[in-house]
């Protein structure tokens, strides 16, 4: 049985235990705060967590958070973001190396486009309630990372040294674009279901559209692809449009959507020499050069449904 002496004795050492845990959590804070205010704009309200997740803090803010000057990582050793109510915009921060950190989930818009030095999308937020952006990053390799399902739009074009789409969103709820990602050799990877717009315009390594999304909403832009040489893999249900504009090297558009809802363009492909491939119901206009309609066969776009309109 123990003494009464024991037991004031641990007593006072739990206390002291307290003592120095709440001394030890409040200067934690203040040091998570003075970085906050030092490399973020925020609202003056949030919340820091008072017990550890996986040995760090957790920071929960409802309003917008944006970087205000280039650092190498989101957060410090002592914290990670949790949930951010509202947009998190980290962009053009030419020396951010990493996403760790990042909030778990972004009510809006997440923003991490022309960071120069970020190589790939590990650690962004899981769960996005609208857009993500990642334009420009001229290191990024993979969009592993990203996450599944997208109700907004989801921008990666302009990402130079990205080689494959592998990783990225399987659901994009509005518009997705890959626009002028010149060493990407494949759409494999895009998502499956595209709400509206899938661009991949101005890709100059891409032969072929295999891999392209099941379905799209609305528009399917592949123009100015100047080694694109044919579209089979496309989208063979598009809700609106078809743009295969300026790609120099087609040859055939065997592989064009079988349906479309609007204007279908093939302008400026000069190595085109028929409309050999191309669906009869066009409901809008099909815009074409002149020139390809000399060369080819009446027969091939007479029963066209639309108007053609030679340039």
């Amino acid at each position: 049985m123990r003494s009464l002496k024991s037991t004031i004795y641990e007593s006072l050492l739990d206390d002291e235990d307290v003592i120095v845990g709440d001394f030890a959590r409040k200067q934690a804070h203040n040091e998570i705060d003075a970085f906050l205010r030092k490399n973020y704009e925020m609202p003056k309200k949030y919340s820091i967590s008072n017990e550890m997740v996986n040995g760090k803090y957790v920071v929960d803010c409802a309003g917008d958070v944006e970087i205000k000057k280039d650092i190498v990582n989101l957060t410090d050793k002592l914290f990670v973001f949790g949930v951010v109510g509202g947009d998190f915009i980290c962009d053009h921060c030419k020396t951010l190396k990493t996403l760790e950190g990042a909030p778990e989930k972004v009510g809006r818009n997440f923003d991490c486009s022309n960071c120069d030095s970020l190589v790939s999308l590990e650690g962004a937020p899981k769960k996005v309630g609208d857009s993500f952006s990642c334009y420009g990053c001229k290191s990024l390799k993979t969009l592993k990372g990203s996450p599944k399902k997208i109700t907004g739009d989801f921008g990666c074009g302009g990402c130079v040294s990205l080689t494959t789409l592998e990783g990225g969103p399987e659901y994009v709820g509005e518009n997705f674009s890959c626009v002028r990602n010149v060493k990407l050799t494949s759409l494999e990877g895009s998502p499956r279901y595209v709400g509206k717009t899938f661009a991949c315009g101005g890709c100059d390594s891409l032969t072929d559209l295999n891999g392209s999304p099941e379905h799209v909403g609305k528009t399917y832009n592949c123009n100015t692809c100047k080694s694109l040489k044919t579209l089979e893999g496309c989208t063979q249900r598009v809700g609106e449009h078809f743009a295969c504009d300026s790609c120099k090297s087609l040859k055939t558009l065997k592989g064009s959507p079988q349906s479309i809802g609007g204007n279908f363009n093939c302008t400026v492909c000069r190595s085109l020499t028929s409309f050999e491939g191309i669906t009869p119901q066009i409901p809008g206009v099909l815009y074409c050069d002149t020139e390809l309609m000399q060369k080819s066969n009446p027969r091939d776009y007479s029963n066209i449904s639309g108007y053609i309109q030679g340039n």
